[in-house]
């Protein structure tokens, strides 16, 4: 009967300990959505580089056409978190899931989606876009689902017209529509190398570059031609952690030379 009572005591001794140590355990608390600031600057570098500072996540959507037409070919959206090293959860752009692609430790989003397979020009049309993060980690990252404004369509036109060639002797002169969302306008002229021009125009409708700038393009070479805007929003997390969505519209020339 001792026996009895004395596992009985330990045991209920043990209990209340176990108690004790899950009430004290500290609980994961869940990240939240602070506001959004909208808009917010974006930094142009180059085609392949735009970014937000001071965000610790980011999202890119970029939506592709050709110069000389107000149609879309391609929609992409790539992103990563914390410097590509968090699987944070699952990307969605407008119901299309971004897929995860896996490089040692590193981990970035990235999906491409045709004219054939989507309705792009809906996204012009109405100058929105849904984007969700599904969040697989709360205590860092806050899953949301928000749509945000996209710049309209360019409808951009050039002085190159059909002839698919840059003259070297010639002023480029740049026409578009304008947007009332956006101030600026980008442009990027480089062949595969060197040179490589980047532009940054008032959202005015018109820019001309000068011929003199084309001095150092050498005749024969492949050159790329690129016009785009675009409109950054930040979503602050009560953890101070800041992610950055980027809405860019270009049009192009698949394929010029210099002559």
């Amino acid at each position: 009967m001792n026996n009895f009572i004395s596992n009985s005591t330990v045991v209920a001794a043990l209990l209340v300990t176990l108690v004790m140590i899950s009430c004290n355990k500290p609980t994961e608390r869940q990240v939240e959505i602070g506001q959004i600031i909208d808009p917010a600057e974006v930094e142009f570098r180059s085609i392949e580089d735009i970014s937000i500072d001071d965000v610790e996540g980011y999202l890119v959507v970029e939506l592709i056409g050709r110069i000389g037409s107000c149609d879309h070919s391609e929609l992409t959206f790539f992103g990563s978190f914390d410097n590509k090293t968090d699987e944070a959860g699952n990307l969605f752009v407008e119901g299309l899931g971004l897929d995860k692609v896996e490089d040692g430790e590193s981990v970035r989003y990235l999906k491409t989606v045709s004219g054939s397979s989507f309705d792009i020009n809906q996204i012009t049309d109405t100058e929105s876009i849904l984007c969700v993060l599904e969040s697989e980690i709360p205590s860092k990252y806050a899953s949301f689902s928000e749509s945000f404004s996209f710049p309209s369509s360019l409808c951009a036109e050039s002085s190159i017209g059909d002839s698919e060639t840059l003259s070297k002797n010639s002023d480029l002169v740049l026409t578009w529509e304008t947007d009332e969302k956006t101030d600026v306008l980008y442009v990027s002229i480089c062949t595969p190398g060197l040179p490589c021009i980047i532009k940054e125009f008032k959202d005015t409708g018109s820019a001309t570059i000068p011929s003199e700038e084309f001095s150092n393009f050498l005749s024969g070479e492949r050159v790329f031609l690129y016009m785009g805007r675009g409109i950054g929003s930040i979503i602050e997390q009560s953890n101070g952690i800041n992610i950055g969505v980027i809405r860019v519209q270009w049009s192009n020339y698949p394929g010029l030379k210099v002559e």
